[in-house]
């Protein structure tokens, strides 16, 4: 894990929720753990703004009495944005599972390959 992502505690806890997942799934190498790093920060950055929007709302009330929308709402969807794409990279999402399939390897079969002089 890089060392940065131990400034964020939701980021770390990503990572730890993640690599076993993908290690599984066949989609995790050595050369994309900064890949990942960013997918963790993405996420942890949409949470953040989650729980602003939250807090405080969809608009927010000006000094003057006016209303303006919050600016979380606009952070917030361009993170999503983000993660959805940064997550079809790792095969996280079920589209991109069927593109990045492994092909299916065929068994052999000592029967066809004698009868048909392969073996």
């Amino acid at each position: 894990m890089p060392a940065r992502l131990a400034a964020e505690p939701v980021a770390v806890a990503k990572w730890q929720e993640l690599v076993p997942l993908l290690l599984s799934i066949g989609t995790l190498t050595k050369g994309d753990g900064e890949a990942l790093a960013t997918l963790c920060e993405v996420h942890a950055a949409a949470q953040a703004c989650l729980l602003e929007l939250r807090a405080g709302g969809a608009v927010l009330h000006t000094d003057l009495g006016g209303v303006k929308p919050n600016p979380a709402g606009s952070l917030y969807r361009g993170l999503v944005a983000l993660q959805a794409q940064l997550m079809g990279e790792f095969g996280l999402t079920p589209s991109s599972r069927t593109r990045l399939a492994k092909p299916e390897t065929k068994q052999e079969d000592p029967l066809a390959e004698f009868l048909t002089g392969a073996g």
